[in-house]
């Protein structure tokens, strides 16, 4: 595997992409399949037949509008306190670190994913990763 760079990428990346592709995309997808079906009022039952309605609703009701609204804000925000945070403690980490407490950030020899992974423009490897050494 050491001397297949490509082959080691592509075992690394392929438990999260499956898990995306399969769990995530796979979710969402269904969920949009029952989103394009209707419900019988009376009995709240799902009947298997394409309508519009539902997203209709969505932006006449108000109701629903409200909480797509503030689900959306809600994101939004997390995602922005989320990224205020890693974000100064992942260049605090990666600029305060020695090779006793992360070896991960200073390497002897070159990981050859990091090839396959920034291509032949490794000037944007040297910003993202400032302390390995590139040869």
């Amino acid at each position: 595997m050491q001397r297949k760079p490509k082959a080691r990428a592509l075992s690394l990346i392929s438990l999260p992409l499956a898990w995306l592709l399969i769990i995530y995309i796979g979710s969402l997808f269904a969920l949009f399949i029952t989103s394009i079906w209707k419900i019988d009022t009376f009995t709240s039952k799902v009947i298997r037949e394409f309508t519009l309605q539902n997203f209709i609703d969505v932006f006449t009701d108000r109701a629903y509008f409200n909480v797509t609204i503030r689900t959306l804000v809600v994101a939004i925000s997390v995602t922005l306190i989320c990224a205020l945070i890693a974000i100064p403690m992942a260049f605090f980490h990666g600029a305060s670190c020695t090779a006793q407490i992360s070896p991960c950030l200073n390497r002897t020899r070159p990981d050859p994913t990091l090839g396959i992974l920034f291509g032949k423009n490794l000037r944007l490897a040297h910003h993202v990763l400032p302390r390995y050494r590139f040869p």
